[in-house]
């Protein structure tokens, strides 16, 4: 296939400030058609990128002939029936994290990538990064040795998004869908994805919608209510077979020094951390501490170069619809756990397919 006509569900931020400068850096790509609630808005990119074909429902796009691949930007809960309309329409799917708002809607979508034979590709950019491709090389060749613990956080003193992040309706929770699938993606994915555990975690919503001067936020293109039902914190233990482990910290407001981002891996024969990236090893029995400078990259256009590579080939991309049903499961496992207060296990039969 030589040029690749995408159609696109949902024109915010998203698109507009990542996704949008990717897919110009490919000659071969054209935006068909755009879909949208937004009329204003759909007008906006229409007449900005040429675009005649616009919807202000996807259901009208997807099934459009002149598409071969739908991306997905929609709002959180428009992810999996956005996704799985395009896939039933026979199109391949790259679509923005998370998946799905919940497990049973992230197993619908790979029951209809399975049906249709179409690559669905989740969209967890982080992967693409220069240093977690460094830090996944230095796992798989085994310079870490077997990893068994690994502590991922995304930590926000201030900073809560605006519009619908907020409404659970919309989003499907707060900091730990919108943040903590990015690191805890990264920590399972240098550990080999397990696909079972334990999850205990404490969810709080202590500090809520705050008036604080001079924190900027996020502000989301498509704002639904001032409705704010999501958490703002949440800390996470995951036992893991073979004694391992993982934390997770995550917040969008807390009352801690710095915003901070980080994911650490611990292995047998050597340490890790992503940001900065650095391996915590020995030389000769003296401690070394090795400060590693990768080679920049966009790492939206590494996420469009492998959705292209999988759309010609047929082969399956780097991130796996697999990997992101067991990251949508353990998530949900982390709310379970925060609203019944106790542990919930994770068993492989969850992923049998039906």
């Amino acid at each position: 296939m030589d040029t690749i006509r995408l159609g696109v569900a949902g024109c915010g931020r998203i698109f507009s400030d990542a996704h949008l400068p990717a897919i110009s850096k490919f000659s071969r790509a054209e935006i068909t058609a755009l879909s949208d609630p937004s009329k204003d808005r759909l007008e906006k990119f229409g007449a900005a990128l040429g675009v005649t074909r616009l919807f202000e429902n996807y259901h009208d796009m997807v099934g459009l002939d002149d598409i071969d691949a739908v991306i997905v930007c929609a709002p959180n809960r428009e992810h999996a029936p956005a996704s799985i309309a395009a896939l039933n329409s026979g199109k391949h799917v790259l679509c923005e994290k998370p998946i799905a708002v919940c497990f049973s809607e992230a197993k619908a979508i790979f029951a209809a990538s399975k049906k249709s034979g179409k690559i669905f590709m989740p969209g967890l950019n982080n992967r693409f990064l220069s240093e977690s491709l460094f830090i996944k090389e230095q796992a798989e060749k085994g310079d870490l040795g077997e990893i068994y613990f690994a502590k991922a956080g995304f930590i926000r003193r201030r900073g809560c998004p605006s519009g619908w992040f907020t409404d659970k309706s919309f989003s499907g929770g707060g900091p730990v869908i919108d943040l903590g699938v990015h690191v805890l993606d990264l920590a399972f994915w240098f550990m080999g994805y397990p696909e079972k555990g334990r999850v205990s975690a404490e969810v709080f919503n202590k500090i809520g919608e705050y008036t604080t001067d001079d924190t900027g936020t996020y502000k989301a293109s498509f704002e639904c209510t001032a409705k704010h039902d999501v958490e703002d914190a949440a800390v996470v233990l995951i036992r893991l077979p073979g004694e391992k482990a993982v934390t997770l910290e995550v917040s969008w407001a807390l009352n801690c020094k710095q915003n901070e981002s980080f994911v650490k891996v611990y292995g047998d024969k050597a340490g890790a951390s992503l940001w900065p990236p650095e391996i915590y090893s020995e030389i000769d029995g003296r401690i070394a501490d090795i400060a590693v400078k990768t080679v920049p990259g966009e790492s939206f256009v590494r996420e469009y170069e492998d959705f292209f590579r999988a759309i010609d080939t047929g082969a399956e991309p780097m991130i796996k619809m697999k990997e992101a049903l067991v990251l949508t499961r353990f998530i949900e496992a982390v709310y379970e756990s925060g609203k019944k207060g106790c542990e919930i296990e994770i068993k492989e039969s969850d992923f049998i397919e039906e």
